[in-house]
């Protein structure tokens, strides 16, 4: 299974960020939904991984140059 928590919960900092700076209270309703659905795929990830009986220590894909 792919993924890594950390970065989703990083992402979810960062949309929480851009929330606080937004001017509208719809761009910061928007921004604060990402970071809940970031939240969400950071916690599913690690339950389904703690199903599957896979290690507790997850150890990230290497990243791929953009």
């Amino acid at each position: 299974m792919y993924g890594d928590p950390l970065q989703y919960r990083l992402n979810a900092t960062d949309c929480l960020r851009a929330a606080q700076s937004a001017t509208s209270l719809e761009t910061r309703e928007e921004f604060t939904g990402l970071a809940h659905i970031w939240l969400r795929r950071a916690a599913r990830f690690e339950n389904d991984n703690a199903l599957l009986g896979e290690s507790k220590e997850y150890v990230a894909p290497p990243r791929r140059a953009v």
